[in-house]
């Protein structure tokens, strides 16, 4: 039983990773500005606002403002984090990861809302993982992404996929 949900956990991990790429390179932009806001350094006001876009898996929905962001798949609130802009590079820290996505994607339950890494270790630990394990998984689900990023007036595109910001 272990294995099998261990081998679950291995393959819903790397879903996890492939949404977590798609979500957080959806976000990048830059037109070349920068100022003193959120993120824990510098970000692009281009950045700010809501963009909606076909990804991978889902609809994603990015809500950028002044270095916080937040990531939603379909309407699903999936993550959030701040963000810091460089030039053309973006680097997205995730700091939250929602209880919807780790029930669908984990079978974890925890109460309703956005969990840190803390809370999901108890959690993951209660479910029969071991401190070593929960660590494991969580160094990937937290893990900081660095991209490029180009903005046009009200499009985004990255890596080929665009994305609109909402009116």
């Amino acid at each position: 039983m272990k294995l099998q949900t261990m081998a679950k956990r291995n393959f819903w991990t790397g879903i996890l990773a492939i949404v977590l790429v798609f979500g957080m390179t959806a976000i990048a932009c830059d037109n070349g500005t920068t100022n003193g806001n959120g993120g824990n350094g510098r970000t692009d006001p281009a950045l700010n606002g809501t963009w909606d876009g076909t990804g991978y898996f889902a609809r994603e929905t990015l809500i950028l403002n002044n270095g916080n962001f937040e990531v939603l798949l379909d309407g699903t609130p999936i993550m959030r984090g701040t963000f810091s802009t460089s030039g053309s590079t973006i680097t997205f820290v995730k700091s939250h990861i929602h209880s919807s996505f780790l029930a669908i994607e984990w079978g974890i339950t925890v109460a309703t809302g956005f969990h840190t890494r803390a809370e999901i270790r108890t959690a993951m630990i209660a479910d029969g993982m071991t401190p070593a394990e929960a660590d494991e998984y969580l160094a990937e689900m937290f893990t900081v992404h660095f991209d490029t990023f180009n903005v046009t007036g009200n499009t985004l595109t990255l890596n080929g996929d665009t994305y609109t910001r909402r009116p």
